[in-house]
């Protein structure tokens, strides 16, 4: 199938143009040395404190970085990388990736990036435009979720379990489309699935053969291009490794990511990326223009490594790596065995670095954030992986790379510490008989709360107008003349209350930073909601909702509303921004009645309405 990659390309990527400079670093990078550069702005390396080092690798060898070397280390590079780097690892991938000659290696590339998640994140704004439909397995690498969830797209979840993504579900996300929507410029339908085929972040868990090639021909059948982000292919724990989807990729659809920090170093921030020129020749030009090229120095040490093993080498060192990281799995299982039976399930990891336990409680956030921490125990909440961080998740990440087998005992005895605490119900503390009045104190402000709950669904119920100002001396009135002076039940009857909601709205645009302050209810029975740059009123007597516009003289392109008020007679609304303006909606016109902006261009996280004026 020929690809057509403009399809997959958005508009600041297809804008980009190369760098003069960059390209003369290039050609002076394959010129001889009787070449006279006059042309890039290169400092004289003889200015340069560092001469030379010399490096011991774990078996003994010494590797010398000569003064000759150290003046390549420590100078610009071109942006795809070192040429000698990147020559031995295109032979790595064709040895890894092309042992049965599927791959038309003529039309595929190799970037040296700095770390595989700068290669990620400029992949993803190279063809990822705003309100566009991403492919996403769940859960989901929080990484990623930080490079896309910004970019403002739509992000589909496709449901995984112990064997990876799900074809099926892959199949029925996509037949919500016609196939002809492939060809339609106008059409919304997914262009991108991302995936973690092996020892998956956050699950451990591995993509089958079978699997593989089923979601590579559903990948066909609907032309879409697969980002394969595989820092965890050689930490696979059973033999022989399953094929790549870069192996298997015949039209020039798969764009993989592979990282060294799993295997050499993870402070060298090196990863590279493997796939159709078209597509890194975008990424190229955008690491022309931001970071310019991966560390040289980190390269120059990389290459000497690589070499100085060969390939029979560094196959070598990978087996003594993943050996090292199956250990401390088992080692991982047989402490969560131990200690988490009956409190957690689990499936055991086929890769990576990861056990994904799924726990007896109904959410892990709070358990993990408070309890555990106090305990001296730390993992990730599950919810951090989910597409909405704000449901909650019975699920914990906990990572086994770095701990002793003490360690994990101990630490999975505090986490089942916390969740049979986190299980059991609070029992009240008996309080001395020696001490009435503050039990009586106490009782009296727990039954003056229900008291209190009582009177706002009554409030909810005939649409009152709010308490004035001395409420809570009526609460207080109230309670001791209705039976609340002493401790008890009440007993006089309570007005019904719905259990269900008169209306839901789903509103996922809400913003994370001030997202407390983007609803209001007004005194008329009627609610103000944010959501981005847009106020929506929706009235509860007549259950109509209604767009608000507000003008915005002079704002950025990404303003956004920061919070709402209302007037306390409910008839005006005061709608502030990230900018500094407020803007005031009279809502039965619905027209802006005035205007405001401070002087400094700075969010309004908060307004009060008083005699004189706004409050902010």
């Amino acid at each position: 199938m020929k690809m057509n990659y403009m399809r997959f390309l958005n508009k600041v990527s297809l804008g980009r143009k190369p760098s003069p400079i960059r390209v003369l670093t290039a050609i002076l990078q394959q010129s001889p040395p009787s070449m006279i550069s006059m042309a890039g702005g290169m400092p004289n390396v003889g200015t340069f404190p560092v001469e030379s080092a010399s490096f011991k690798l774990r078996d003994g060898t010494h590797l010398e970085m000569n003064p000759t070397l150290m003046k390549q280390a420590l100078q610009y590079c071109p942006t795809p990388g070192m040429p000698g780097l990147v020559e031995w690892l295109k032979t790595l991938q064709e040895r890894k990736h092309n042992q049965h000659g599927l791959l038309n290696m003529e039309s595929v590339d190799l970037l040296v990036t700095t770390g595989s998640q700068d290669g990620i994140c400029k992949a993803m704004e190279a063809m990822v435009s705003p309100g566009d439909k991403v492919l996403v397995e769940t859960p989901v690498y929080s990484g990623t979720l930080a490079i896309l969830k910004p970019m403002d797209c739509d992000l589909l979840p496709v449901r995984s379990d112990s064997n990876g993504l799900d074809p099926s579900d892959l199949e029925k996300t996509m037949s919500k489309w016609n196939l002809s929507d492939v060809k339609d410029k106008n059409s919304d339908i997914p262009k991108l699935l991302y995936i973690i085929p092996n020892g998956g972040n956050p699950t451990g868990h591995g993509l089958t053969l079978n699997r593989k090639k089923a979601i590579y021909e559903i990948a066909r059948k609907y032309d879409l291009l697969i980002l394969e982000d595989d820092p965890y292919y050689y930490l696979q724990f059973n033999e022989p490794y399953v094929p790549s989807m870069l192996s298997m990729d015949v039209d020039g659809r798969v764009v993989r990511f592979d990282s060294f920090s799993k295997l050499i170093s993870s402070g060298m921030r090196l990863g590279t990326v493997t796939g159709p020129k078209i597509i890194l020749e975008r990424i190229s030009l955008h690491m022309q223009a931001s970071v310019m090229h991966a560390s040289s120095l980190s390269q120059m040490l990389l290459l000497q490594v690589l070499s100085h093993w060969g390939y029979d080498g560094f196959d070598h060192h990978v087996r003594e790596v993943t050996h090292f990281y199956k250990e401390k799995k088992d080692q991982c299982i047989r402490a969560a065995e131990k200690h988490l039976k009956g409190l957690a399930e689990w499936s055991e990891p086929s890769g990576g670095m990861f056990l994904w336990l799924k726990l007896a409680v109904p959410d892990t956030y709070p358990m993990i954030t408070v309890k555990a921490r106090s305990r001296e125990v730390l993992f990730v909440p599950g919810n951090a992986f989910q597409l909405d961080d704000r449901r909650p998740s019975q699920y914990v990440r906990a990572s086994y790379s770095t701990c002793t087998e003490e360690d994990m005992n101990t630490a999975f005895k505090r986490l089942a510490g916390s969740c049979r605490r986190h299980q059991s119900p609070q029992v009240p503390t008996a309080v001395s008989s020696r001490r009435p009045f503050q039990r009586h104190t106490k009782d009296f402000c727990r039954n003056l709360l229900l008291l209190d709950m009582a009177i706002f669904y009554q409030f909810a119920e005939h649409h009152q107008p709010v308490l004035s100002a001395d409420g809570c001396n009526t609460f207080s009135r109230r309670a001791r003349t209705e039976g609340y002076d002493s401790p008890g039940q009440r007993t006089g009857s309570y007005r019904r209350v719905p259990t269900s909601p008169e209306c839901i709205m789903d509103m996922p645009g809400l913003r994370d930073d001030f997202y407390t302050n983007l609803l209001d209810w007004s005194s008329r029975n009627m609610i103000a909601v944010a959501l981005h740059n847009s106020t929506y009123i929706w009235n509860a007597d007549s259950k109509v909702c209604q767009r608000v516009q507000i003008s915005v003289p002079g704002a950025s392109p990404a303003f956004y509303i920061s919070s709402l008020s209302w007037d306390p007679r409910g008839r005006s609304l005061a709608i502030a921004t990230n900018d500094g303006h407020i803007n005031v909606c009279d809502v039965e016109k619905m027209t802006n009645s005035n205007h405001s902006q401070l002087r400094e261009r700075c969010p309004i996280g908060a307004m009060l309405w008083t005699d004189i004026g706004i409050i902010r």
